[in-house]
């Protein structure tokens, strides 16, 4: 599935300097996020929580703003967290998720992209 058209969203870290930041596994040795630029996942065969599934890891984006959100509040912490909107490339299903989770080859974030910020697990 190729989607460079849709707007996809994205959870990431907030961090005290105001940068994004991927939230599990950096990139080329960062996980700081660029904006307006195509970035690549660095796609490795990884497993799910219970170690059982097996598959290509990439960028994690979910379809609609609502999903997101309603994805976002089964995060414990939940502090720090924003959604962003995003372009997606290379887009499939992510196998086994109980939620609306795609894996992406590439993303690019788009300009003014912050839609949704948690400051507090409490939200």
């Amino acid at each position: 599935m190729s989607s460079s058209k849709k707007i996809w969203y994205k959870i990431v870290e907030i961090d005290d300097s105001k940068n994004m930041r991927s939230l599990f596994h950096g990139t080329n040795g960062t996980r700081l996020l660029k904006i307006e630029r195509w970035m690549t996942a660095n796609q490795k065969l990884v497993a799910n929580g219970s170690g059982v599934t097996r598959y290509l890891s990439g960028w994690q984006i979910v379809p609609t703003f609502q999903e997101c959100i309603e994805y976002l509040q089964l995060f414990k912490k939940k502090a720090g967290k924003a959604i962003v909107c995003c372009k997606a490339k290379n887009v499939k299903a992510k196998p086994h998720s109980r939620h609306p989770v795609y894996l992406a080859k590439e993303i690019k974030i788009e300009r003014s992209p912050i839609v949704y910020v948690l400051k507090s697990d409490d939200n």
